[in-house]
């Protein structure tokens, strides 16, 4: 996604948000410790109670109309619930609860309501994991925006529904590198970039990875290594790239271009493959290489698709008085050749899948619902492109 005019700083995003939140928030934010005045003996101290912490207008609006986009994507991936979905959105100090029943224990419940629903509110700059104190601080500045889903091994945030952890924008322009001038519809694009892990994670089929992704048993790592230190591996993934750029600089109205172009990346895809059989643990390379295209790429298409495309933007009314809503100007009618979205890095699965995707997309739209029903996921699909005679 683009943060503002100059693309420089996006890799400090694109992979800084995290699937999954850590053990995190295991019990949210300890209270900031309080100080005791020096009193004179007898004298009962006067009782200083804070004021009670107000959600914003301005982040309640930026949540009203992020829902309200979610509720645009939500009919093609249709396990991303977004009115469904637990929202702990993270400042300095304090933590929100929105839009959800039940809040960590050190949460305190506040009069206001979002979506008929409590909102809940900790004071405070830290937060336990994994037994040690952190900053909000190291939080905002290393995670923009995380996503969970509740499985049996799942442990931190409460309840049965999925979780979106974000950083309000104010927040992550403070201490996030990528975020000083981002707008509120590319901060909008990194939180839909997180509910599609949503839907996928809980999609059907989703049972065959999802434990292992929530306890970080899986992970991309091992794929990131390889790409930076086998420079023959490297040299396969830039080729694959440029292949697929190239094609997917075309018209996207050119099936035939797209459908070749397919079919010569499973090609090379195969070589790939064949590549990484000589090395240790093989097939669990491969099989990362497969799921995280899938995870990563999809998310990045449906954060690039919701930038892109008009019919996805709910009415900006509610955003008149944000003054770093730019009404899509940095996007607007510049499609795949002027999105940075599509740029290759070190966690190369991003690029590719989301490559795959748009040139999928090209050729029947249906693609989005059946992904997650095949074994191999986008590679499947790209395999039935390219045995299929139309």
């Amino acid at each position: 996604m683009v943060l503002g005019d100059d693309p420089g700083p996006l890799a400090l995003y694109l992979n800084a948000c995290t699937l999954l939140v850590l053990p995190l928030l295991a019990a949210c934010s300890k209270p900031a410790p309080t100080h005791t005045p020096n009193v004179e003996v007898g004298v009962e101290p006067a009782v200083v109670r804070p004021e009670p912490a107000v959600l914003s207008p301005l982040q309640r609006s930026r949540l009203e109309y992020t829902f309200q986009a979610a509720e645009l994507a939500h009919r093609d991936w249709p396990a991303m619930q977004p009115a469904l979905t637990c929202v702990l959105l993270v400042e300095p100090e304090l933590q929100w609860v929105i839009n959800c029943d039940v809040a960590p224990t050190s949460f305190e419940r506040t009069s206001q309501q979002f979506h008929d629903r409590a909102v809940f509110v900790h004071r405070g700059g830290s937060f336990e994991s994994e037994g040690q104190a952190r900053s909000t601080a190291e939080l905002l500045a290393t995670t923009p925006a995380a996503a969970q889903v509740p499985t049996r091994n799942t442990r931190g945030l409460p309840g049965e529904r999925p979780w979106l952890v974000v950083g309000s924008l104010e927040a992550l322009a403070q201490f996030h590198p990528a975020f000083p001038s981002a707008t509120t519809e590319a901060w909008v694009s990194v939180v839909m970039h997180e509910l599609v892990h949503t839907h996928q994670l809980r999609a059907p089929g989703s049972e065959r990875f999802v434990d292992q992704i929530v306890t970080l048993q899986r992970t991309p790592a091992k794929l990131t290594e390889l790409y930076l230190d086998n420079a023959p591996f490297h040299a396969l993934i830039d080729r694959e790239y440029a292949l697929l750029t190239t094609a997917a600089l075309t018209k996207p109205t050119d099936k035939q271009a797209a459908r070749e172009a397919l079919k010569r990346w499973l090609k090379l895809y195969q070589r790939r493959t064949t590549s990484l059989r000589a090395l240790p643990n093989a097939e669990q390379l491969i099989a990362d290489d497969v799921l995280f295209s899938y995870i990563e790429g999809v998310a990045r298409f449906v954060e690039s698709q919701f930038l892109e495309d008009p019919s996805l933007h709910p009415s900006a009314a509610a955003l008149a008085e944000d003054p770093r809503f730019k009404d899509y100007a940095l996007f607007r009618d510049r499609g795949y050749a002027g999105s940075p979205n599509r740029q290759l890095d070190e966690h190369y699965f991003y690029a590719i899948g989301y490559h795959l995707c748009v040139l999928l997309d090209r050729l029947d739209t249906s693609w989005r619902t059946r992904v997650h029903t095949r074994d191999q996921f986008l590679y499947d699909l790209v395999r039935e492109v390219a045995v299929s005679s139309k």
